[in-house]
Order: C-alpha cells, then structure tokens, then sequence
C-alpha cells in the first residue's frame, strides 16, 4: 500500500485532487492509501490519473466517500486527546462527516470548478437607489 502526494498535480490529476478535498496531505498522518482512494474514483468511473477539472463532480462525490471512509475509521477507534482543560474524546470523526456533507451539497448542485454564470444570480440592484451597472465606471 502506498500514500502519495504532489501539489503541483491537484489540478491535473484526480488522487492528489481528492487528498487535497478532505485534508489528507500531510504524510506524517495519512489517512487513506491511494489504493483506497483509486477505489473510490473507480467507482465513480475515474482514475487516479483523471482531469479533476472536467470530473470535478465525480471527483467531489469520491471525495465525500472517502471522508466517510475517514470518519468510520475514527469513530471505530477510542480517540482521547489531551486538552488544557484535561482529556476529551476527539471530535475527527464529526468533522470529516462535516467535510462529506459539504462535498455531497457540491455533488447535488453539479458544481464544477468554472466560473460563475454571473446570469444565473439574483441581482440585488434597485432601480432608482443604484446607478445603472453600465453607467458606474463613467
């Protein structure tokens, strides 16, 4: 089994994307082992070597599971630490259920990495208090 990691792949290569999603980057603590997380983008019909920008929702749906993944391991294991304030179960496993459901909401919206349609947003100009768009650089 291996864990790896290179930054300057996070935009090119579906593994690095979906350890940079849920945090799993530093190699003194990994959490996953690419063989775990190429599963999870297997399942979702990519590759470890996938465009994390044209699969980005794929991408952040693997990435919601393999938080789960995460959060099960912690919540299987009697985690304490030690605080100022004396030893208190760890709280790993409800933050990355936190991190899954913020990436589910991405998979549900079909959000993809691209810029805004800035035509598929309320406006919130008033006609009569705010200068025409047009007519505020002038």
């Amino acid at each position: 089994m291996t864990w790896s990691y290179v930054l300057a792949e996070v935009g090119t290569k579906a593994l690095p994307f979906v350890r940079r999603l849920i945090g799993d980057t530093k190699t003194d603590r990994p959490q996953l082992q690419d063989e775990e997380i190429a599963a999870q983008l297997a399942l979702v019909t990519l590759t470890v070597d996938s465009d994390p920008i044209t699969n980005a929702t794929a991408c952040y749906g693997a990435a919601a599971d393999c938080a789960r993944m995460i959060a099960a391991k912690f919540s299987s294991e009697s985690e304490i630490v030690l605080t100022p304030l004396g030893m208190q179960k760890s709280t790993a496993a409800a933050a990355y259920l936190q991190i899954a459901a913020a990436l589910d909401r991405k998979v549900a919206s079909g959000a993809g990495i691209s810029f805004a349609d800035p035509g598929s947003y309320e406006t919130t100009w008033t006609d009569g208090v705010d200068l025409v768009p047009d007519e505020e650089a002038g």
